[in-house]
């Protein structure tokens, strides 16, 4: 299996997430019922059986049943070996903005190459599953007015994001307003603007995605909550949960 492809199926849920982002291009599959995908201003789409979505990283969303339970498999991929399995044009157009289709052929794809990830198929039948399933996708596709928001552009919000990202509790917002001369309104207010999330959503998405990885290589639960600076592991559980939908031990499994 390659190392930067994660695949997870979904029966039956009515569990919620919390708005986040994956350091990794995500593609949805709808299998059953109706789900609402909502993006960092709020706007909604609904989404139903036989939907499929494409998500470039670093897009803050959210994706939670609608009308009852839903079934579902996602599949997170490293951005950079997507785009190298593509044509340019299609690759340039995938990766400037969410995309989703109603179309039957490309469920049918997707959920060949989901399934073919989940049963561990060989390399080149991965490749070739996701590059005939993502061109369809773009010949028949068009990008939806959501696009990745990047605050590696943001120079001003450099100090904020340097103490967010070290380890531990989320740092006060008045201590965060000092490093940049704002008051704590005007940060939450320029620093969602820019990134999609506030300050405390953005510290915990970012621990996530670091427990993620941490518990992909291995590390164990408790070891993960003490790495990432955690009160206790029922808080890690609590948050990890609200992002992921899934409990940290279930995710490590």
């Amino acid at each position: 299996m390659l190392p930067h492809l994660e695949a997870r199926q979904s029966v039956q849920s009515l569990r919620c997430y919390r708005p986040h982002t994956h350091d990794a291009f995500s593609i949805g599959i709808i299998d059953h019922g109706r789900t609402q995908f909502r993006d960092s201003d709020g706007r909604t789409l609904n989404l139903s059986a036989g939907d499929c979505v494409a998500i470039p990283s670093h897009t803050v969303h959210s994706c939670n049943p609608h009308a009852g339970r839903w079934e579902y498999r996602m599949v997170h991929a490293d951005q950079a070996w997507v785009a190298a399995q593509l044509p340019a044009q299609a690759a340039t157009s995938l990766m400037r903005g969410v995309t989703v289709t109603h179309e039957a052929a490309v469920y049918s794809q997707l959920s060949g190459f989901a399934q073919a990830v989940l049963d561990d198929a060989p390399v080149t039948d991965l490749e070739r599953q996701l590059r005939s399933a993502l061109q369809t996708l773009h010949l028949t596709s068009s990008p939806l007015a959501i696009r990745p928001r990047t605050s590696d552009t943001e120079d001003w919000l450099q100090p904020v994001m340097d103490r967010l990202s070290a380890p531990g509790p989320t740092p006060p917002l008045n201590e965060l307003a000092q490093l940049v001369e704002m008051s704590s309104f005007q940060l939450i207010r320029a620093f969602k603007s820019a990134t999609g999330l506030t300050p405390v959503a953005w510290h915990h998405n970012a621990q996530i995605l670091k427990a993620r990885d941490l518990l992909r290589q291995g590390k164990s639960l408790a070891e993960t909550a003490q790495m990432l600076g955690f009160a206790d592991q029922s808080h890690f559980h609590r948050i990890f949960r609200s992002h992921v939908a899934a409990t940290p031990g279930g995710f490590r499994a």
